[in-house]
């Protein structure tokens, strides 16, 4: 490698460490002048792995964190203005555009086509385009060649690859947790429902109905995998009963396992208004829903140790019982012996708040019926796919509302401030959605045809944080995991190869973006750690993080999955084939190379420089090098 690459790749590195973390500061919005004597550690949870996250996490540090990739980021990705002023294209650019009238916060002008082509490439599949994708875009004259892109994105495999993805991390869906073990039989049964799931555009209530409600043996019916996941071996029954109610929360975007310990007042009263108001029997009475749900392990012929799955059904008798002293939590106790209590829907406001089963109904067809109409179900998915289009939520933290701060109309105690940024335009996206039949491809296409999504990362004058909160501009993230072995190996045109585990995959399959979850390949060490390195999680204690690292760095810089890849001896390889042209120009290589790898045509000056740099004649080394430095580029592992 040359001196003058060296010396861009210490830059490179130096910029990954300017965002590796960002420092927790004020909690859910109130004022440090109104906390004095609150303890950080609010809550005594020991039990939840993710308590400090949930609890002590907050809107600043979201705040803080998209601050920081914003200066570190955009400074190091192309500064283009496309000049076109966004024209307001739905009801989202009404809401975020009028928000932004009206309080004087200038907007970025709207993305050039070459950084749209890459973004929504990069938000519906995981995947950058083809050269030729590019350059047949860049060229289309339709007015409404956007939307046009979008709409067919959303019917591609690949769009049902990077949300299964997305929806994977939102289930914890792993072969192996600090809960139990799944068998990889079943692992692949989840996962394949999950993936049919979305390919279908099956209406999410009805996905999320079906997951609750999901009956028979794990290993061939998906849906049962969502109560085997969360079963607790070693602790009493109602330990699973727990953590199940708590996986069901998530589905409403709320964090009830501190409550599952004790009751909220004296423990969230800094941190969230409505949990301070729920108690631990609110929680065990959501809980019961799950107290009639058999789950009988079968196993192995050939050696009774190993459980191959579960029979998941619903009894006809049980009870949620308060009769416990062991186990993963305090001692449950009632005002009796052996006290029983009923299954009652917890979150305030729904039409359902003081009922529980009908008659006619099992426990968790009951849970899933209310659930799925309660209008918190809609807000907290809309929210969830907003953040994971834009890196913030308009509520943060995503999975920990709090809903007596969410509406405009709440009555807010002094001191505390409304949870949601943009919370008119919350409330417009979950009644759209709602009437659209929870259509997720609906509401991703929706968000992404409006100007709001489109705009570009670039800002004309001076930025100030405090225009975070209106989405005055695109906010970059780094690439997930996945996305950056994926892009890699679109990049340099050389195949890749994982090995799941489980009959299902009898072949290998080619992009990371298609494993199973987030612990695969577990026969490939050197490709775990190249995706470890850039902190994907483990779907159990360790969440999905876009924070930058060294290690990160490093991958790019010396792991054989990208050294290996750019070699001009390879000739099916991006370069080799650059190589092997010799019809091409100096400046043809360096055009179809930024194409390939960056998504982009080159300015005047990148390919004047990239031209020199490559020598004439054009040297083989240095064509490889040439490609190494776009793959350690920060606009190559950042979506901007």
């Amino acid at each position: 490698m040359s001196a003058r690459l060296k010396i861009v790749f210490v830059a490179i590195a130096g910029a990954t460490l300017g965002w590796i973390s960002v420092d927790a500061l004020l909690r859910a919005g109130v004022p440090t002048t109104k906390r004095e004597g609150v303890s950080p550690g609010v809550a005594d949870c020991t039990f939840f792995p993710g308590h400090e996250h949930l609890y002590v996490s907050n809107p600043t540090k979201e705040l803080n964190f998209i601050a920081a990739k914003l200066k570190e980021a955009s400074s190091a990705v192309p500064q283009r203005r496309s000049f076109f002023a966004p024209v307001q294209k739905n009801f989202i650019d009404a809401h975020i555009f009028g928000a932004m009238a009206r309080d004087g916060v200038a907007f970025a002008d709207l993305t050039t086509d070459s950084e749209f082509v890459r973004r929504v490439y990069l938000d519906t599949t995981g995947r950058i385009p083809s050269p030729d994708v590019v350059l047949n875009f860049l060229n289309d004259p339709a007015a409404d060649r956007r939307e046009a892109m979008i709409d067919s994105l959303l019917d591609t495999p690949e769009y049902a690859d990077r949300w299964s993805n997305f929806i994977g991390d939102q289930l914890q869906l792993v072969l192996n947790s600090t809960q139990i073990n799944l068998d990889p039989e079943a692992r692949n049964a989840y996962y394949n429902f999950v993936r049919a799931s979305i390919g279908q555009n099956k209406p999410y209530d009805q996905f999320v109905t079906e997951l609750i409600t999901g009956t028979g043996n794990t290993t061939e019916e998906g849906p049962a995998n969502f109560v085997a996941r969360w079963r607790q071996p070693n602790g009493p029954i109602q330990d699973t009963y727990d953590n199940l109610a708590a996986a069901a929360g998530q589905f409403l975007g709320l964090s009830l396992n501190c409550i599952s310990c004790h009751d909220g007042a004296g423990h969230t009263n800094a941190l969230n208004l409505y949990l301070t108001k729920r108690t631990r029997y609110d929680f065990w009475a959501m809980a019961a829903f799950f107290s009639r749900t058999a789950m009988n392990p079968y196993r192995d012929p050939k050696d009774n140790n190993r459980i191959l799955g579960f029979m998941i059904a619903d009894n006809r008798t049980g009870g949620y019982i308060l009769n416990t002293t062991s186990g993963n939590k305090t001692a449950r106790n009632g005002t009796a012996p052996n006290e029983v209590v009923m299954p009652k829907y917890l979150p305030d406001g729904s039409p359902f708040d003081a009922y529980g089963p009908n008659p006619a109904e099992t426990y968790r067809s009951a849970l899933a019926r209310m659930l799925t109409s309660d209008h918190q179900f809609a807000r907290a998915t809309v929210n969830y796919v907003w953040k994971e289009l834009f890196g913030l939520g308009i509520v943060e933290p995503a999975d920990n509302f709090d809903l007596d701060r969410i509406s405009i109309e709440a009555k807010i105690p002094e001191g505390w401030l409304l949870q949601a940024n943009q919370p008119e335009l919350l409330e417009a996206l979950a009644i759209d959605f709602e009437q659209h039949n929870y259509d997720l491809k609906y509401l991703i296409g929706t968000i992404m045809k409006s100007a709001t999504y489109q705009l570009s990362c670039s800002y004309p004058g001076a930025w100030s944080d405090a225009h975070i909160p209106y989405f005055a501009r695109k906010f970059p993230r780094r690439l997930k995991a996945e996305e950056i072995a994926d892009v890699i190996t679109q990049a340099t045109n050389v195949p890749a190869s994982y090995q799941p585990r489980g009959s299902a995959y009898s072949k290998p399959v080619n992009w990371a973006m298609q494993l199973p979850d987030t612990i695969e390949p577990l026969g490939n060490l050197q490709m775990r750690t190249f995706l470890d390195a850039f902190l994907r999680g483990n779907r159990d204690d360790r969440s999905r993080s876009s924070e930058g690292s060294i290690l990160q760095a490093l991958a790019l810089l010396n792991n054989s999955f990208v050294t290996t890849r750019i070699k001009v001896s390879n000739v099916n390889s991006t370069v080799g084939k650059l190589w092997a042209n010799k019809d091409l120009t100096p400046a043809e290589r360096v055009t179809r190379l930024y194409l390939a790898t960056l998504s982009r045509l080159p300015s005047l000056e990148e390919l004047d420089k990239s031209i020199l740099y490559l020598g004439d004649p054009v040297s083989a080394s240095k064509l490889e090098d040439l490609q190494f430095a776009f793959i350690n580029k920060v606009d190559f592992i950042f979506n901007y």
